[in-house]
């Protein structure tokens, strides 16, 4: 593989993507239903892989790990985890960019340019579970529950989903997301 760093998102201890990030592009791969067939063959031209995704549309890719390094989740920079989620920053149209999420599921949602995603961070958690959330300029978005939260009711050095599951509903608002694939069709 060139130049090719490969990651396996989680979900609930089981991994049902596979994703290829290499400089130019990135290829995700349906994990579940070729997982024995792709530890032999891993490149995007194996013909028994599914591929979900082969992109080379976009501007930035955040690799999902525990980067507050927090106690309650699996420990920042182990290989097996990083990427157990990621969020490609792909398209912008008019006033808004489009995101990518890969993890437990392949989904789209847009949010305005003026609030374009810095940071991204996606703890493990105990049975395997990811906690993915992206912190705009203004919102944070959290990626299990598509909910945002403006970032004024956070402290953005904390971990979210620990103060998510802390704050009243009045904050929390939902976000639409689009479909691309799902394990629970």
């Amino acid at each position: 593989m060139n130049n090719c760093f490969q990651y396996r998102t989680w979900n609930n201890g089981s991994h049902p993507y596979m994703v290829n990030v290499y400089h130019d592009r990135y290829v995700v791969f349906d994990y579940y239903q070729y997982q024995d067939e792709i530890e032999d063959c891993v490149d995007e031209f194996c013909p028994v892989q599914k591929v979900i995704l082969n992109d080379d549309n976009f501007s930035n890719i955040f690799i999902g790990d525990n980067y507050l390094n927090d106690n309650d989740y699996g420990q920042k920079g182990e290989r097996q985890f990083m990427g157990n989620s990621i969020l490609v920053e792909s398209t912008t149209i008019n006033d808004k960019i489009q995101y990518i999420f890969i993890g437990y599921c392949v989904k789209t949602f847009n949010i305005p340019k003026s609030d374009r995603i810095q940071f991204y961070s996606s703890p493990l958690g105990i049975g395997g579970i990811s906690y993915p959330y992206a912190v705009g300029k203004k919102n944070t978005y959290f990626l299990l529950d598509n909910i945002y939260i403006p970032n004024k009711y956070l402290d953005l050095n904390r971990d979210g989903y620990s103060q998510f599951y802390e704050l009243p509903d009045e904050v929390k608002v939902p976000f639409s997301t689009g479909l691309i694939h799902s394990h629970n069709d």
